[in-house]
């Protein structure tokens, strides 16, 4: 379906939409002219690439199928078909879907933890539409969906539970607020003219009775499409959408989507694998001493092993559920991760050896993860989500009544912190300027805060002498050199290599080589789409419509 040049994004949000007529396909690709939605005609070859919509994400459509709704720099936009550059309706965090009702009113989710919100098409305030419930453990609000006539929605309802097999379908009625749950197990609903709810459970699309008047599932879900593409995203959606002609545009699965590799790679960039072993890693580090690594491993639910590299022996530390975000304690004893295993999503902390349980360090209900340990084995810093839409950095001391207290937060993103070997400076990544930035700060504190990274950056990691402050940036994974006595200054960064197909690292002690995951790459960026036509008829067929 795509040219040998371009292929389809896989992100955090949607990346195709049908037009209302089913005629035309827009898909965040990249091609030659780089990432950027485009357009195309089903019943023709080629693609064109929308002017201004670089980096945009999550397409869909305004009812007459004349413009297209994106999500793009921390803005909710919209751009024309017929020409011209994109418009900006609203801010937003993230995204996490959204539609465009007959009134002109768009509901989408604003940030990965956040209830559903409205805005004009024509720009505004946005104003909350649902408000999410603690009491029922709910977190998220997202992929909104209007319903015929525009007066209710349905969308997916989530917890800490990180398993979107465990989300609800809701549907909210616009004119009071109103919320109820429709099914239990699942997520991503669509309507479908036929009188069905189809959504995604499991890799699999199912279909339920649904009559749109009275908002009520009339009898029960049948499985009617196995094998769709979740784009290795935990966030909940699958890479599907229809037209009300009947077309169906899907992305299959590709069990090796989400494989990838371990390497070294050494200050100029030439990479060694070291082990043949391929899975779906995520995040990775290493030990104190340099001899072992920690790293999580599947999709969707993943494990947590040990990797000797010495004897290149695999331990599995950690199994069941959802298991992630492995870190190490000073003395290399014990690993604290996020995990499921509760129910909820926690941070856990293990013994290596094994010699007691998993043991819960905390009962947040904002989505903790585990970031480093400091030098002393005192205190864990975490990631968390206080603020709804916003993620912060946090303090949980390992002693006493494992207090939690704010480091900090703000209205931004905090993220991906990460001591000085000394304990005295902590290195973190903030969006606050509009675009994620490396800097350092005196830990505990108090004081001012210094800019490290020039041109964007993220993931800091401290030299193990604290010399060295590495991040990635620009395309390049960066290097630069820093002083912490007596004052903290940074020198001017250095790229060191490319990443490209390099996600998560770490640094060896000895500074000069890099553990990292790579993944396929453009190897295995999808270049075609399935495309049922007919699929109504199919449907009626296999999950005969409710009486009203």
């Amino acid at each position: 379906m795509f040219s040998p040049d371009e292929s389809l994004v896989l992100a955090e949000s949607p990346t195709l939409a049908l037009s209302p007529d089913g005629t035309r396909l827009v898909y965040a690709g990249r091609g030659p002219q780089g990432r950027r939605l485009y357009v195309r005609e089903l019943d023709r070859f080629g693609a064109t690439p929308i002017p201004g919509t670089e980096g945009g994400i999550g397409p869909f459509f305004s009812p007459d199928g004349q413009w297209v709704g994106f999500w793009a720099d921390r803005k909710l936009k919209k751009v024309s078909l017929a020409g011209g550059q994109p418009l900006t309706i609203c801010d937003a965090p993230a995204f996490r879907g959204a539609s465009w009702g007959e009134d002109g009113t768009i509901l989408f989710s604003p940030a990965g933890q956040a209830a559903l919100f409205r805005v004009s098409d024509r720009g505004g305030e946005a104003k909350a539409a649902t408000k999410l419930d603690p009491r029922k453990g709910e977190l998220t609000h997202r992929w909104p969906r209007f319903l015929p006539g525009g007066k209710a929605a349905i969308f997916t309802i989530h917890g800490l539970t990180g398993n979107y097999d465990n989300a609800r379908i809701g549907v909210l009625l616009l004119e009071t607020g109103e919320t109820r749950t429709l099914l239990e197990g699942g997520t991503d609903a669509r309507y479908v003219p036929t009188g069905h709810l189809v959504y995604l459970r499991s890799g699999s699309l199912f279909a339920a009775p649904f009559d749109p008047e009275r908002l009520a599932v009339t009898g029960p879900p049948v499985p009617v499409l196995d094998g769709l593409s979740s784009s290795g995203s935990p966030a909940g959606f699958a890479l599907y959408d229809f037209s009300p002609a009947g077309s169906l545009v899907y992305l299959p699965l590709d069990p090796k989507e989400a494989e990838a590799e371990l390497v070294w790679v050494d200050r100029k960039g030439v990479a060694t694998p070291f082990t043949d072993v391929r899975r779906a890693y995520g995040n990775l580090r290493l030990s104190p001493d340099g001899q072992r690594l920690a790293v999580s491993a599947g999709y969707p639910n993943s494990d947590i092993w040990i990797v000797d590299l010495a004897r290149g022996s695999w331990d599995r530390l950690i199994s069941g559920g959802i298991n992630w975000d492995p870190v190490w304690s000073s003395d290399g004893a014990r690993i604290a991760f996020a995990s499921n295993r509760s129910g909820t999503i926690n941070i856990f902390w293990i013994p290596v050896d094994r010699s007691s349980p998993a043991e819960q360090l905390t009962q947040a209900a904002t989505w903790p993860m585990p970031l480093v340990s400091s030098p002393d084995g005192r205190t864990l810093i975490i990631g968390e989500s206080p603020q709804a839409t916003s993620t912060d950095i946090s303090v949980l001391s390992l002693t006493g009544d494992r207090e939690l207290r704010p480091l900090l937060r703000t209205p931004a993103n905090e993220e991906a912190a990460r001591l000085s070997p000394d304990g005295g400076w902590i290195a973190y990544q903030s969006d606050e300027s509009g675009r994620f930035e490396v800097y350092v700060m005196a830990y505990p504190g108090p004081g001012g805060r210094s800019q490290v990274s020039i041109d964007g950056g993220s993931a800091p990691v401290w030299s193990h002498d604290g010399r060295e402050l590495f991040y990635r940036g620009s395309g390049n994974l960066m290097a630069v050199g820093v002083e912490t006595r007596p004052k903290f200054r940074a020198g001017l960064p250095k790229p060191l290599f490319k990443l490209t197909n390099l996600g998560d690292y770490d640094v060896a002690p000895d500074g000069q080589r890099f553990v990292m995951v790579r993944s396929r790459g453009e190897e295995a960026a999808p270049r075609s789409l399935a495309v049922v036509l007919g699929w109504f008829d199919d449907l009626r067929r296999r999950v005969p419509p409710g009486k009203k």
